[in-house]
């Protein structure tokens, strides 16, 4: 078992034991069911590549090359757009969260990426200071 597993082992064990169900939750099924979850506060994990460790499970399934596909989505197309995720990248989980007939999931991600011109403020402060530690990037849209 890799330390991911036992993380996420432990996770899951301490949101059955102490998690605490959402209230007045946002997101909603495509039926219009309020989606909840039970959650915990203050989790974290830390890994050292150098030592092999890796924080992605093994107990389950993960797509990890829709995941990144998502990832390019989000911060290289700067998109919302159903259309660009269905067909450059033939990933489909996100449909279920169109914003009505949008054909978008709305202002989030990478609506936020390209409304903000995150990716070229960070390449910018990189360039002008690589050590600098508010060389990170934030996808709260603080309008």
């Amino acid at each position: 078992m890799t330390k991911a597993d036992t993380i996420f082992k432990e996770n899951i064990e301490r949101i059955l034991k102490d998690g605490v169900f959402s209230e007045q939750a946002r997101p909603k099924y495509k039926d219009g069911t309020v989606a909840n979850s039970k959650y915990i506060t203050g989790a974290f994990a830390e890994y050292d590549l150098a030592k092999g460790e890796f924080p992605i499970t093994t107990l389950r399934p993960i797509a990890i090359k829709s995941a990144i596909k998502e990832v390019l989505w989000i911060y290289q197309d700067q998109s919302n757009s159903l259309e660009v995720l269905n067909s450059k990248y033939n990933v489909h989980y996100w449909n279920d969260w169109e914003v009505g007939d949008t054909g978008t999931i709305g202002e989030r991600y990478g609506a936020v990426v390209k409304k903000h011109d995150i990716i070229n403020k960070l390449l910018k402060q990189l360039e002008a200071n690589p050590w600098n530690r508010r060389n990170i990037i934030s996808l709260w849209d603080y309008q």
